[in-house]
């Protein structure tokens, strides 16, 4: 008789749905690593491709196609670079508005953010639980001597 394996396969990849389009959130130690400190990490891909900060500024309808040009250029370089290259385009080109691709990768953040922390809160549970277990048998086993 042969043993069959015992098989357990776990992905370092997230996979989330952004407006219909099929994308993965890479959780490898070096991704992690790369974006740990995302708001500076960002930062700095922003400069590298020129994006102006508009937010302390009265827009007027003629600044209207220049900031969401400016919006488009931002949310690209987050996309790709939170997700995988090519992001942004995919699901621009299925809703051509900046407005909602900001709309999906709020959500999306949010989501993940959810996720990593059902993700803590189920392994201190179990964590706790293992505790619990082992202390129930140490005294179990001290009352029987």
């Amino acid at each position: 008789m042969t043993m069959q394996p015992i098989i357990v396969d776990v992905s370092s990849k997230i996979p989330l749905v952004l407006n219909g389009v099929n994308v993965e959130f890479d959780t490898t130690d070096e991704n992690i690593k790369r974006i740990s400190n995302f708001e500076a990490f960002i930062d700095e891909k922003l400069k590298e491709a020129n994006v102006k900060d508009y937010s302390n500024q009265v827009i007027t309808p003629e600044d209207a196609p220049l900031v969401l040009d400016n919006l488009g250029v931002a949310l690209k370089v987050v996309c790709d670079e939170f997700f995988e290259a090519g992001t942004f385009d995919k699901i621009y080109l299925k809703d051509p508005s900046s407005i909602v691709v900001q709309a999906v990768l709020t959500g999306a953040a949010e989501k993940l953010r959810k996720h990593f922390e059902n993700q803590a809160r189920k392994e201190e549970e179990t964590q706790k639980e293992k505790a619990n277990s082992y202390l129930v048998a140490k005294k179990k086993k001290n009352n029987r001597k």
